[in-house]
């Protein structure tokens, strides 16, 4: 999805004239293929899309809390449980993404907006929508930042480690 991203994001801001800069991270596990290369070559051209490979500890939180939407567009039909989606989530960002594994469920309810097909028209609308309409994307993103709060805090797991040993 990096891929349908990049001309997403180059589409809003070169045709549609929204002002943002965008960020790209990650490292590529395989060889990347020729479409990925080609679009990464673009993005590197555009002053306003910053490429920043792997990051790590306060760097990434940082980078996190600065954002305001973070968008990651997966199509892989087996995404367990992304952790950058759920960093981004908790540090108050309105997340988009795909309807894969438990994505889904992870940005249902209000949480996020999910993508039925992943694709560079899909993003753009998506996007489009959340620039559009602040108050919505701001109470999306309280909603994912409470239930993330919530479901992942160490009180929590706590209560789910003790209930396995009582029942062990």
């Amino acid at each position: 999805g990096i891929v349908e991203f990049i001309e997403a994001i180059i589409y809003m801001k070169e045709d549609l004239q929204y002002e943002f800069t965008a960020w790209i991270a990650g490292i590529h596990l395989n060889k990347p293929s020729k479409r990925l290369k080609n679009a990464l070559e673009i993005a590197s051209t555009k002053n306003y899309i910053d490429i920043v490979g792997s990051i790590k500890g306060e760097e990434k939180w940082k980078k996190l809390l600065d954002t305001n939407f973070f968008i990651l567009p997966s199509y892989y039909k087996s995404e367990a449980l992304p952790l950058s989606l759920v960093e981004a989530m908790r540090s108050g960002c309105c997340c988009i993404s795909s309807s894969v594994g438990e994505i889904k469920d992870l940005l249902a309810n209000e949480r996020g907006v999910i993508l039925k097909k992943v694709n560079t028209q899909n993003l753009v609308s998506a996007m489009d929508s959340c620039f559009k309409n602040i108050d919505k994307s701001k109470n999306i993103s309280n909603e994912s930042y409470l239930f993330i709060k919530q479901k992942f805090s160490h009180k929590n797991f706590q209560k789910k480690v003790m209930h396995v040993l009582n029942n062990t």
